[in-house]
């Protein structure tokens, strides 16, 4: 029967990671990662080829993009407005 229970000889004999052993997951991690965000790159790049819609320059994201950079700034200057007009009006005595 397998025991269940840590007698804690194991847990004694664990120093922890050499430096070697903590660059190399480091640089599997990183490696990992960059593999992941090249594959959605293509993923995305594929999705926008394969939809008329989304693509080019007629689409209609590439369109709606346009506006929504506009309404960010509006939205960016609306809120700096009410967070400095305090400021202007004064105090009234």
């Amino acid at each position: 029967m397998k025991q269940i229970v840590n007698t804690g000889n194991e847990a004694d004999s664990w120093k922890g990671y050499t430096l070697e052993e903590l660059y190399m997951r480091r640089a599997t991690i990183y490696a990992r990662r960059e593999i992941e965000k090249y594959r959605l790159s293509l993923a995305t790049e594929n999705m926008r080829k394969s939809t008329p819609a989304l693509g080019g320059p007629s689409g209609l994201m590439s369109k709606a993009g346009g506006w929504i950079s506009y309404l960010e700034y509006g939205f960016v200057a609306y809120k700096m407005m009410r967070r400095l007009m305090p400021f202007f009006r004064g105090k009234k005595k």
